[in-house]
């Protein structure tokens, strides 16, 4: 049967009565919300960031959590600071039916500044008259870009967050902020700390299966309806509102059968040409390119360049540009690489539209008579100069030429010269030549006397070397295994009295001389020096703990390696303690303490343990990114592991 009522194509689906399709961000947000864990929604428009906030508000209300709904646009942005926060919290307080009288509170708070009254209201008013979670939905955050105040505002969130370490009663009070901005745009003071909290929700687009009952609304035979939506998502590859907008024309049009062709056309007809210019999420794209971007002409360069598909252009987290563009929803990130985001945003601002959009040159506003006249004077101008070259050229050339005939006679003379002294240089020469090679025998003969000499020197003293090094490396190895001898007898000698005093502190200890028994374990252990670790150790324990009730001593619990964090349970009844190997350990005091319970919780060291207020379940965390529940009673079955971060935790 048509039901074209079903296709929501502005406002969220449970306001219009439609059909509303869970996706992954569903169980995301409200896990996160059940958690307590601050979250945001940040992405472009009409994606289905309030119809998946209406859908968890009212999960959580079936949870017994109570969710607080704030739509900024009811505020309003032509407000007072005081009037802004006041509106904010009087939408809370009629939300949740506050006894307090809000605006008499407020009154008497006047001397504090605004964002501490907030911060006040919800710690003392709020959290004590609502004893459950609150979840508070801060919804279209983007209308504060245009406020110069609300930097105060997400610092106080970001307050209340780091405040849950000192104040437990915020520990119930969590935030999820919606818009179309990026975390680095609520922060406009560049002095301050950027808004850095919270947990991250991806809004993504229909794949077939979860639009697949839409298919439904279409009033065709089930598989021409379905075959259909393959058409329709071609275009829109699942954007939500552009898949239910088309949906909603095919509806329309009662034909009996559909092909692809008539999507096409359907396509053609809604979005493309006059119709581009109607439609509120391409306007809204549109002006997001041009009128909102800050740098128009590098808001348009990256976009032809992810849209020519020439190269790959990679996401950049920290860039403007590319979370601009990804906020006004042309594209989409795909694999650590941004694409243009469906086949309709690709038609619609197409080379022609970029064309006609580009940023206007300066030269194309020049007349063309004036473009005439400026290239003739510039033709002029360089004949001139052409001209001018040319003639200073020949002078120059003529110049030098008679420069290089006179240094041509010149050089000439000075040649002949030289020719005379070289003559008789070479006689000189010869005869110094001869000298010295008369001269060169003797002393060679010399030489090779000498050396003959200078090799028998050599090799008696390499043998003399040799023989003393061997000697001193001997006089080494004897020092250093008299060395040796002496370490292992001294070893040998502190065990020995580590062994007597072990045994004559158990001696005392049945006599109940607890504390002599004490003493002589502790020498005991002093002596052994990390011998004989688990006896001599275990002595200590055992005298510390027999006389703790005579004595007011310690509970002695030893660990497998270095203790990094310990937890005792409110009950009385546990303890905790987490290592640098990895493992648990848990110690029952029902048992007197006696044999813990070791298992290898984590594959890194563990920094955090913590017990629930009901002592049920244990919160274990670490270097391996990895954060484990443990049900205290069901031990053995394991625990649940959540991966929370990439990093140590």
């Amino acid at each position: 049967m048509l039901n074209k009522n079903i296709y929501t194509v502005g406002g969220t689906v449970q306001a219009g009565g439609g059909l509303y399709i869970p996706r992954s961000a569903d169980e995301e947000l409200l896990q996160l919300c059940r958690e307590g864990t601050f979250a945001f929604v940040l992405s472009s428009r009409q994606v289905g960031k309030s119809s998946l906030m209406v859908g968890t508000s009212e999960q959580l209300i079936n949870e017994g959590i109570k969710p607080v709904i704030v739509d900024l646009t009811q505020i309003g942005v032509q407000v007072t600071p005081e009037s802004w926060y006041f509106g904010f919290l009087t939408t809370i307080a009629d939300e949740l039916e506050l006894k307090t009288d809000i605006e008499s509170w407020w009154q008497s708070h006047s001397e504090i500044g605004v964002t501490q009254r907030l911060t006040q209201f919800l710690q003392e008013v709020l959290l004590t008259e609502v004893k459950e979670k609150v979840v508070i939905f801060v919804d279209e955050i983007d209308t504060t870009l245009s406020l110069d105040f609300t930097d105060d505002f997400f610092a106080a969130i970001r307050y209340m967050f780091n405040a849950r370490a000192n104040i437990p009663e915020y520990q119930r009070l969590t935030f999820v902020l919606l818009g179309v901005a990026t975390p680095s745009d609520l922060m406009s003071d560049p002095h301050r700390t950027p808004f850095n909290i919270g947990q991250r929700v991806e809004v993504t687009d229909f794949n077939l299966e979860q639009a697949m009952p839409l298919a439904e609304g279409l009033g065709l035979e089930q598989n021409n309806a379905r075959q259909s939506l393959k058409w329709v998502l071609k275009w829109t590859s699942g954007h939500p509102y552009l898949t239910q907008r088309l949906c909603r024309t095919i509806a329309e049009q009662f034909k009996g059968e559909w092909r692809e062709e008539d999507v096409d056309l359907a396509a053609a007809n809604t979005f493309f040409g006059k119709m581009s210019e109607e439609d509120n999420n391409l306007q809204f794209v549109r002006d997001m390119l041009t009128k909102r971007a800050t740098d128009r002409l590098k808001i348009l360069t990256t976009y032809r360049e992810i849209r020519l598909g020439k190269r790959p252009v990679l996401d950049e987290e920290q860039s403007p540009i590319k979370n601009h563009l990804k906020l006004s929803g042309i594209v989409r990130r795909d694999n650590g690489t941004l694409k243009v985001r469906n086949a309709i945003y690709e038609t619609v601002f197409g080379r022609k539209w970029l064309k006609s959009h580009w940023p206007t040159n300066w030269l194309s506003t020049v007349p063309r008579s004036v473009k005439i006249a400026s290239v003739l004077s510039m033709i002029l101008l360089i004949i001139s100069i052409s001209l001018a070259v040319f003639a200073f050229s020949t002078a120059e050339q003529n110049r030098r030429m008679a420069e290089s005939e006179q240094q041509a006679k010149n050089d000439l003379q000075q040649a002949l010269f030289r020719e005379q002294n070289l003559r008789l240089q070479e006689q000189n020469a010869r005869q110094a030549a001869n000298d010295a090679q008369q001269k060169a025998l003797q002393e060679g003969e010399k030489a090779k006397q000498f050396a003959e000499a200078e090799q028998i020197a050599r090799i008696e003293a390499g043998t003399s070397r040799d023989l003393a090094q061997q000697r001193e490396q001997e006089a080494i190895t004897a020092r250093n295994s008299a060395e040796a001898r002496r370490i292992e007898v001294e070893r040998l000698r502190r065990i020995d009295i580590a062994r007597f005093l072990t045994t004559q502190a158990a001696i005392q200890q049945q006599l109940s001389k607890d504390e002599l028994a004490i003493l002589l374990a502790r020498q005991a252990y002093l002596w052994s020096q990390g011998q004989l670790a688990n006896e001599v150790y275990n002595a200590l324990r055992k005298t510390l703990n027999s006389a703790k009730f005579a004595a007011g001593g310690p509970i002695v619990l030893r660990c497998s390696d270095a203790v990094r964090s310990v937890a005792y349970s409110l009950d009385g009844i546990s303890v905790a303690s987490g290592g640098a190997d990895g493992k648990l350990s848990f110690w029952n005091s029902k048992n007197n303490y006696q044999k813990p319970t070791t298992v290898d919780a984590h594959k890194g060291s563990i920094r955090t343990v913590l017990f629930s207020s009901d002592s049920r379940t244990l919160v274990s965390a670490g270097d391996d990114h990895k954060i484990r529940l443990w049900d205290m009673q069901k031990i053995d079955s394991g625990p649940t592991v959540l991966d929370a971060h990439t990093g140590g935790v």
